[in-house]
């Protein structure tokens, strides 16, 4: 066991996925969530290979696949016919085996690494501990915490600190102060619908179906082994006056945004429960070269927020995570070093996925009829002349592999 004394703000997916790697490492670590209890907010997340194979390196990708559900293809529609324009096949091929595609719900998975967490290190997360001021001491070369507790706050002393406390995350205002989040004049309603709820017409091929229309988008799939539907629909508004980021919505306007679209789509989304109707503001930051300062780290959605064009979100903060722990395994007595280390080898790589999913954006959200017509001709062709075109394209993200 190491000697330093680490501390992650943040217990998402990103926090979790970084205590239980320098656990696993030999790192002494104390998780920090400001919420009292500990659970994710959302619906489902997709796990691409360049993921899945750090959760087998971390033993959890058999309860992952349990959890979750293993998609067949990638399935491309046209938004007001419904009709297939083109089909892509995922896990068909030897080269998914050990690395498999997984579309799972975001609690299922925050779950599994809460408890191998748990299992590795004995320790418990500090829930209820809000981060409110960092103080380094240059002297003695550690980094105090201010952590609120319900209005009792501590000073807690640590080697170093990892902010994967998210896109508004309070340790970027300290690593990177001058950055600011844009919202990107998209909003995304999401939900779960259970498959018992939808008519057997209604139900969708066991894929990650996609339909892209004019200024919106909607993605479905199958979680928890296929016992609900999960859907990310985004449309394009000038409207998002709220500060809040995520926020109870209605139904029947979430419908009003999606006029007009085919009938399973229409159909799946008016199954959502209106208890669980949410609407979340899509922000984005620009890649920023300086992850850290003193002895603060930034990881995941704190150092790189990813708009979801890409489905990478989760699966760059797992890559962050395990890049980290080799990166402060290599250097145990510097972790200065260790972390420097860190982010040269993956500021790149986020930068790229970032951009890229940026693209991905406008290229989903095309309105001119025109360029519609023409994307989905050459999908059709594609889709028939070579239907592995969808994985050699993405070979860069999917086949990508952590190397310190």
């Amino acid at each position: 066991m190491h000697s330093q004394r680490i501390a992650i703000i943040g217990a998402g997916i990103g926090g979790l996925s970084a205590a239980l790697a320098l656990t696993r490492a030999g790192f002494s670590v104390a998780v920090f969530e400001q919420s009292k209890v500990l659970q994710e907010v959302g619906a489902g997340i997709q796990l691409s290979p360049n993921a899945t194979w750090i959760l087998a390196e971390w033993g959890v990708l058999d309860q992952t696949k349990k959890a979750g559900f293993l998609p067949k293809a990638v399935k491309i529609s046209h938004w007001r016919s419904g009709q297939p324009l083109g089909r892509f096949p995922l896990n068909h091929s030897d080269s998914f085996l050990n690395a498999p595609y997984i579309h799972i719900h975001r609690a299922d998975i925050h779950q599994i690494l809460h408890q191998a967490f748990r299992k590795a290190s004995g320790s418990e997360v500090h829930l209820g501990a809000r981060l409110e001021h960092i103080e380094y001491d240059a002297d003695q070369r550690v980094t105090r915490l201010h952590i609120d507790r319900d209005g009792d706050v501590s000073e807690e002393e640590f080697d170093y600190v990892i902010g994967a406390d998210g896109i508004h995350s309070k340790v970027r205002e300290y690593v990177e102060p001058a950055s600011e989040a844009r919202f990107t004049g998209n909003v995304a309603w999401r939900g779960l619908v259970p498959v018992k709820d939808l008519s057997p017409s209604c139900r969708p091929d066991p894929c990650a179906n996609l339909l892209m229309g004019p200024g919106a988008h909607v993605v479905y799939y199958y979680v928890r082994g296929g016992e609900a539907v999960n859907y990310v629909a985004v449309v394009e508004t000038d409207q998002w006056q709220e500060e809040s980021w995520t926020l109870k919505a209605d139904v029947e306007e979430m419908l009003e945004d999606f006029v007009g679209w085919n009938a399973q789509t229409r159909d799946i989304l008016a199954a959502t429960n209106p208890d669980s109707c949410y609407r979340w503001a899509l922000y984005d930051r620009e890649p920023f070269q300086t992850w850290l300062r003193d002895q603060c780290v930034l990881l995941g959605d704190a150092a790189h927020p990813m708009l979801p064009f890409l489905a990478q979100g989760a699966g760059m903060a797992i890559e962050d995570a395990y890049a980290l722990a080799a990166c402060l395994e290599q250097h145990p007595d510097d972790l200065l070093k260790g972390t420097e280390l860190y982010m040269v080898r993956r500021r790149d790589r986020t930068a790229k996925v970032q951009l890229q999913a940026r693209r991905n954006m406008k290229l989903y959200h095309v309105r001119n009829p025109m360029v519609q017509f023409c994307r989905h001709q050459y999908l059709s062709f594609l889709g028939k002349s070579n239907p592995e075109h969808f994985n050699k394209s993405l070979a860069w993200l999917y086949e990508y592999r952590v190397k310190i």
